[in-house]
């Protein structure tokens, strides 16, 4: 074969040499050596920049490549390696890059984007290359592959210059807490300095510590001493010696390595990620093979954490997703997530070709997803029992942005039988998943599953504290399920070894099981009605009992108005149809502007009853104006309130009054109850439309209810789907379940519970539990099982003393 040798020797700056060698004309290769080494002054803030070095080596590579490519007249690249030698590479974020990802990569510390056969790392497993991104402008992606194919990531240790988080031990409180020193744990790697790093500011934990006045950063303790000028009573629980962990980013899509849009293969071989703000190996519409090989997220040597949210997590991934011999521990959120998206309707087109949809937003969406399906096939499914309505269509068009600006359009119209907020999920974006030899420490939950042809073999789960294998889908958004799918098919789960010690939080439709199976339907069924130009958040006709105890508590929700229209009565929902008495007493309900918190008008407890409401009319003590936007308010002294539920989220706080509502909202401190709105309505002299806060239209009976879009902590934009739910029953959403050869040993409700699945296999697990007041395993609303077989086939043992695994769950019904 002929061969060269081709030296080129690039000098960026006094501190850095590149020097690339290709000897044969099917290899080319790359290599970087570091010579920009980390200072230790202010802990490393005044290192050299590594990135031009290794930007001009990947240049240099896809630069050889054409040439190449030239010269053999070949249609196809050769493939180019970029090695950096063993040593320390500080990379700063890119100005202007910021948290965000851009789709081409230019805002990452290392881009790989429109890159094709390339391979990025180390000299080799032992020696490897270690990439300390630093969080300069805001933060950014550490290794992101956009629009590439055919990428392999290898021996790399990634890590960040200054952690996005911040652990210590106070040491020094004033007693008036107007000062508070914290001595950290990793001064090396802890380095405060607010106006480096502005993020340091944000404190999405421990938050009583934040809104300091000031900070000063000892080098010689490595310790930070926060001064407040404003008091805050929740200082006063912080004494010296307790230990605090500051999350600074939630999960800010400052990932540690990302591929959006790969084709071929991303391979990520030896690659040990530390720290980063946000998911730490993430990969977003790619098609192909996503390999995780030998791997590991996992918090450096004393740390408490590595990646702030997931640890992996895929996303309407096409193809296989593979993991081996790779670890997962102290993540901040799940180990482990891979599924596609439902998207959800909010109004159909006359012609059913077309409609509008919710535009979730938030760090773990991609706004506008369906704009990336437009060509996919798509199936609709029904939000109350998740099964599928009519045929196959495809997707033909999609527009991103919000109410009726998201837009998706067909090729066949719209299944008569589809509603309103029900959904669809692209069927040409399915992954399967294949996991052996892996080990899963916490975090948060272990393997979250939505694929087909899925196995888990081999595998350690050790000491999570929530379900280890969760396979949860439906419509419920952030609520519980995140409206992830598709519904799973065809799942082995064997010769795992299962260790755990559960705590005491159980969701509705998760955390009571090591594995667990179910599905999340909306509580809400469209059904309760309202008088006539009656304005408010959607009622769900689901009992609602606020106890007593609960009463003297102000209680608000936001209601939009799409034009102004005057306002005349208010209203509380209690089912005076059954009696004319209310069973509360002081009731007081307020208008008040959302602009300005000031009260608008208030109506007493009631003076008619319509339809289950209590209408009064509204006195006015200050003026409407021509506002389209309102709060609501609801007050009352004593009694019992009997009610329902309504859509979206209410903020509340205990108030003690003289029969009286305050003048203004502004000084009140609320909290926010997420999972219900309140029934209060508002009714006006004419027809105003729609009135939620994004506009989308009523539901339509025998549907589910308008789905609640809520802002959580760390979102931007209208925020996510959170609805209140319970497990579908009465119809199977998941098949060809096989559970063989497994070890459980720990504390929890059960060891494994299957919910809405066909063909169950439950044979050869050994289980020891600390409880008997559960059975070791649970089924419902399943088929394709035999009770006497799963009995007979497994060992399970309470307390040592061995008991049936499943016979005398109460809920069993077997359905062979």
């Amino acid at each position: 074969m002929h061969s060269f040798l081709l030296l080129l020797s690039l000098l960026v700056t006094n501190e850095f040499h590149l020097v690339l060698t290709a000897n044969e004309i099917n290899k080319l290769q790359v290599n970087v050596t570091p010579q920009c080494p980390v200072t230790t002054d202010n802990h490393g803030s005044n290192s050299p920049d590594c990135g031009p070095v290794i930007r001009a080596a990947i240049a240099t590579c896809k630069q050889r490549q054409k040439q190449r490519q030239l010269k053999s007249r070949s249609s196809e690249f050769q493939e180019c390696k970029v090695t950096l030698q063993p040593g320390v590479y500080r990379v700063a974020c890119p100005m202007g890059g910021g948290e965000i990802i851009d789709n081409n990569g230019s805002s990452a510390a290392v881009d790989l984007s429109n890159a094709s056969l390339i391979t990025f790392g180390g000299l080799n497993e032992t020696n490897p290359a270690i990439i300390e991104v630093d969080y300069v402008n805001g933060g950014c992606p550490g290794i992101v592959a956009a629009h590439a194919n055919n990428i392999t990531i290898e021996n790399i240790i990634l890590d960040t210059a200054r952690l996005p988080f911040t652990y210590g031990t106070i040491t020094s409180v004033l007693f008036n807490t107007d000062e508070v020193v914290i001595a950290t744990d990793e001064p090396s790697h802890l380095y405060w300095n607010t106006t480096r790093y502005s993020w340091l500011n944000n404190f999405f934990s421990e938050g009583a510590l934040g809104g300091f006045s000031s900070s000063v950063w000892s080098n010689e303790t490595g310790s930070i001493t926060l001064k407040y000028n404003v008091s805050n009573p929740q200082r006063l629980n912080y004494k010296k010696g307790d230990k605090v962990l500051i999350k600074h980013f939630i999960n800010m899509r400052s990932w540690g390595v990302y591929g959006w849009m790969v084709s071929g293969h991303f391979t990520l071989e030896n690659v040990k990620l530390l720290s980063c703000a946000g998911m730490g190996l993430r990969c977003d519409f790619c098609v192909g093979n996503f390999n995780i090989f030998n791997s590991a997220v996992t918090a450096g040597p004393g740390r408490s954490m590595s990646s702030t949210a997931d640890g992996i997590h895929a996303m309407h991934h096409t193809g296989n997703l593979v993991l081996r011999n790779t670890l997962v521990s102290n993540t901040g959120d799940d180990c482990f997530n891979v599924h596609g998206n439902f998207i959800i309707l909010s109004d159909i087109s006359n012609d059913r070709m077309s409609a509008t949809y919710i535009d979730e937003t938030g760090p773990g969406w991609i706004t506008g997803a369906p704009t990336y399906l437009v060509g996919d096939t798509v199936k609709f499914f029904s939000r109350l029992s998740l099964q599928q309505i009519g045929l196959t269509n495809t997707l033909t068009g999609a527009t991103g942005g919000f109410g009726a600006n998201a837009t998706v359009s067909f090729s066949q119209p719209i299944p008569e039988e589809v509603k309103r907020y029900d959904m669809f999920l692209s069927y040409s974006r399915i992954s399967s998943l294949d996991v052996e030899q892996c080990t899963f420490r916490p975090g948060g939950r272990g393997l979250v599953i939505s694929a087909e042809n899925v196995r888990i073999v081999n595998n350690s789960f050790e000491d999570l504290q929530h379900s280890n294998v969760l396979f949860l889908n439906g419509g419920c958004g952030a609520y519980e399920d995140y409206t992830e799918g598709p519904f799973s098919t065809n799942i082995i789960i064997e010769q795992n070894t299962f260790t755990n010690n559960f705590g005491s939080i159980a969701e509705p439709t998760q955390g009571k099981a090591v594995i667990e199976l179910t599905g999340c339907r909306p509580m809400g069924e469209c059904k309760v009605s309202e008088p006539n130009n009656a304005y408010g958040p959607t009622p769900r006709d689901i009992p609602y009992l606020v106890p007593e105890n609960y009463s003297k508590i102000l209680r608000i929700v936001n209601v939009s108005l799409s034009s102004y229209q005057n306002i005349t009565h208010l209203g509380y929902f209690h089912n005076c149809t059954e009696s004319e008495l209310s069973p509360l007493q002081g009731v007081i309900m307020g208008l008040y502007s959302k602009s300005s918190k000031k009260l608008l008008g208030t109506a007493d407890q009631y003076d008619s009853c319509d339809k289950g409401w209590r209408i009064s009319p509204l006195t006015r003590t200050g003026a409407q104006g021509n506002e389209t936007e309102y709060i609501l308010a609801h007050w009352y002294s004593s009694g019992e309130w009997d009610t329902i539920q309504s859509e979206g989220y209410h903020q509340f706080v205990p108030y003690n009054s003289n029969n009286s509502l305050p003048n203004s909202l502004s000084a009140m401190n609320f909290s926010i109850y997420p999972k219900s709105g309140v029934p209060l309505i508002l009714i006006t002299d004419g027809d105003v439309g729609n009135t939620n806060s994004y506009f989308y239209p009523d539901c339509e009976a025998g549907g589910s209810t308008v789905p609640p879009v809520i802002p959580h902590e760390g979102d931007s934009g209208p925020g996510r789907i959170t609805e209140p739910g319970i497990p579908v029953v009465g119809s199977t959403i998941y098949s060809n379940l096989s559970i063989v050869n497994n070890f459980f040993n720990g504390t929890y409700t059960h060891a494994i519970l299957v919910g809405a699945t066909a063909g169950i296999n439950i044979d050869n697990n050994n289980v020891y539990m600390s409880s008997k007041t559960n059975t070791s395993f649970s089924i419902y609303s399943s088929i394709g099982y035999s009770i006497s077989a799963i009995d007979e086939g497994n060992m399970c043992f309470h307390d040592n003393t061995k008991t049936p695994c499943l016979t005398g769950n109460s809920s069993l019904k077997e359905i062979n």
